[in-house]
């Protein structure tokens, strides 16, 4: 795919989609620009194991009232002409699927990014105004993995949002968009900090 991106310097995401299909490596579009995204460490893939694992628990106990899915599934952000790749996504009832491209959806109701130093500037500020355009959307939740750290904003009106964040390991998390607490112990477990 780099090569073939070589010698355009603007594509549409739709010409985007059939190359990422082909493409080795993951990318993220950009409005028209293609970004190759970093592989990510043992402690970022245990958080998002941790926090997948327990929310699907959860939704199994609600007959799968919500879904979740890893970084794999893309976010299509229209109003940017953006596609992401969240570290987890939720959505409430079925995925509502761009067209034609079973990758790529368009109604996550919880979108959940673990940090680090390479992307913590992109996910907390233009990330988070990006996905604010998407009606579905209602909580947005960074997680750091070099120390207890979890910030939640969740959407209370349309342009309010209540910010919260939390550092005590003893403390739970209330995900509200789903009506459902974590434990920080839960989150950080196989975690250990320098």
């Amino acid at each position: 795919m780099t090569a073939m991106l070589a010698t355009r310097e603007q594509l549409s995401f739709q010409e985007f989609l059939q190359l990422e299909a082909v493409a080795e490596t993951k990318h993220e579009f950009v409005n028209g620009k293609v970004l190759t995204m970093a592989g990510a460490s043992t402690d970022h893939n245990d958080i998002v194991i941790n926090i997948c694992a327990y929310l699907d628990q959860y939704f199994l106990e609600l007959d799968d009232k919500y879904k979740v899915t890893g970084s794999d599934t893309m976010v299509y952000i229209e109003e940017y002409n953006r596609g992401r790749y969240p570290d987890i996504t939720v959505v409430e009832g079925d995925y509502l699927h761009l067209e034609g491209h079973k990758g790529v959806i368009t109604n996550p109701i919880m979108i959940c990014e673990v940090l680090s130093s390479s992307t913590d500037n992109v996910d907390e500020v233009p990330k988070f105004d990006e996905y604010q355009t998407l009606t579905s959307f209602q909580e947005y939740v960074l997680v750091r993995q070099d120390k207890p750290y979890v910030k939640t904003y969740f959407r209370e009106e349309e342009d309010l949002w209540r910010v919260k964040i939390t550092e005590d390991m003893n403390a739970s998390i209330h995900f509200r968009s789903i009506d459902l607490e974590m434990s920080m112990k839960r989150i950080y477990r196989k975690i250990e900090f320098a």
